[in-house]
C-alpha cells in the first residue's frame, strides 16, 4: 500500500540533481512503493478553501488568511475537496469519517481508511468481510451511503468519469455505476488526465485511452500524465526524460536526466545536475542552476540552491529567498512550507508567514 501522511497537501514532481520522486510528503516522510491508501487518495491540488495544519500533533483547518476556522482536534486528516474532509478522531479506535467546513462531522468515523470526494463520490475501506485477505474499499456519496458496493481490494478517486479499481491484486477501471469500463488486467494505474491514463505492465509504463485500447503500449521504465498535450517518459535504454503527445509521438527527444509536468506552459527537467524550465517547444526559459525545482503555480514555483528551498517567479528571478526544508505549490495565495524547526507553516506570494505554530 502507498502511504502518504498529513502534509499530503499537493501533488507536484520534484527534480534533484540525484534522483526524481514524486514528492507528497515532507522527506522525513516515507511512503510505501506500491498500491494505495485511501486516506492518501490526495487530489494533485490544495482543494477548497480551508487549509490543513498541524499543531502539537492534531490537524486542524484554516484559511487563506491564516486564521483557524477548526481548531486542530483530529489526529490525522487530508484537504477538503467539494466541501468534505476525511479525518481521524481517535488513532487508537482508527476510524475515519468526514467533516464540513465548520468542523462538524457529517459522516461519523467509521471507515478503515477513506479518501476525498471527487465527482460526487468518495473512495472508502471497511474491515474486510469474514474470511477476506483485505480491507474491502467501495464508494460512498456525501451522505455516507454506498454507491459502489466495497468489493475491491484497494479503490482510487474518481476522475473523467472513471476510477481505478482492484481486483484480484490487478487494476482496472469502473464507471460511476460500479460496471467494469477496463478490465483489471494492469499491475498499477494512475487517474484520467486529458482522456489518457498510465499504466503498467510487466514492469513497463505506457497509455491507454477511456476505450482501453492502448495509446502507447508499455515501454518505458517510468512515465507520468498527461497535462497540456504533454506526458514525460523516461527511455528504457538510456534512462533519459523526453515527452510524448496524445497521438504517442515522441515531441521532446529523451535528453534530459529528470523531467516533471507542464502546469501553465512550463516544465521543470534536469540537465548536467542543474533544473531548469523549459517550454512546450523545449525552448530552455529558466536556465538549470538549481538544485531541484517544482512546477509553477500561481506565478511562483519553489526551487531548491544550497540545500533550502525558496521561490522564483516565471522570469528566473528569485521573489523568496531559500529558507525552508520543504516547500509546496501556491493556491489561493498561500503555500505550505516546512520550517528549519521542520514546522507545517504557510506564506504569502512576499514569503512572509500567513500561518505558524507557535512555539
Amino acid at each position: 500500500m502507498r502511504y502518504v501522511f498529513w502534509l499530503s497537501v499537493l501533488f507536484v514532481v520534484i527534480l534533484t540533481g540525484c534522483t526524481q520522486k514524486q514528492e507528497e510528503a515532507p522527506p522525513e516522510e516515507k511512503a510505501a512503493p506500491e498500491g494505495r491508501s485511501v486516506s492518501s487518495l490526495i487530489p494533485r491540488r490544495q482543494g477548497g478553501n480551508l487549509y490543513l495544519i498541524k499543531v502539537n500533533g492534531k490537524v486542524g483547518y484554516i484559511n487563506n488568511k491564516g486564521e483557524i476556522v477548526i481548531e486542530p482536534q483530529f489526529s490525522d486528516g487530508g484537504i477538503f475537496s467539494e466541501g468534505l474532509a476525511p479525518v481521524e478522531l481517535d488513532p487508537v479506535d482508527d476510524r475515519w469519517g468526514y467533516i464540513d467546513e465548520t468542523g462538524r462531522f457529517v459522516i461519523e468515523p467509521m471507515y478503515v481508511d477513506a479518501g476525498f470526494f471527487s465527482e460526487g463520490m468518495a473512495a472508502v475501506e471497511i474491515e474486510p468481510f469474514p474470511g477476506a485477505e483485505y480491507a474491502m474499499a467501495g464508494f460512498i456519496d456525501r451522505e455516507g451511503n454506498f454507491l459502489i458496493d466495497p468489493i475491491y481490494e484497494e479503490a482510487d478517486y474518481f476522475s473523467e468519469g472513471l476510477a481505478p479499481v482492484k481486483v484480484k491484486d490487478k487494476w482496472g477501471f469502473i464507471n460511476k455505476e460500479g460496471i467494469v469500463e477496463i478490465a483489471p488486467i494492469f499491475d498499477l494505474v494512475e487517474h484520467f488526465s486529458e482522456g489518457i491514463a498510465r499504466v503498467r505492465l510487466d514492469g513497463k509504463w505506457g497509455f491507454i485511452f477511456k476505450s482501453g485500447d492502448y495509446m502507447h503500449k508499455p515501454a518505458f521504465k517510468l512515465a507520468w500524465d498527461f497535462h497540456e498535450n504533454r506526458a514525460p517518459v523516461q527511455d528504457t535504454l538510456s534512462g533519459l526524460w523526453g515527452y510524448l503527445n496524445d497521438i504517442g509521438k515522441m515531441v521532446i527527444q529523451p535528453k534530459y536526466e529528470a523531467a516533471g509536468i507542464f502546469m501553465n506552459g512550463l516544465a521543470p527537467v534536469l540537465l548536467e545536475g542543474k533544473a531548469g524550465f523549459i517550454d512546450w517547444d523545449d525552448n530552455m526559459i529558466i536556465e538549470p542552476s538549481f538544485e531541484a525545482a517544482k512546477n509553477f503555480s500561481e506565478g511562483r514555483a519553489p526551487v531548491k540552491k544550497n540545500g533550502l528551498w525558496g521561490y522564483i517567479d516565471r522570469l528566473g528571478k528569485e521573489v523568496i529567498k531559500p529558507q525552508f526544508r520543504w516547500a509546496g505549490l501556491f493556491s489561493g495565495g498561500i503555500a505550505p512550507v516546512e520550517t528549519l524547526d521542520g514546522e507545517l507553516a504557510y506564506i504569502d506570494k512576499d514569503g512572509n508567514f500567513v500561518f505558524k505554530p507557535s512555539p
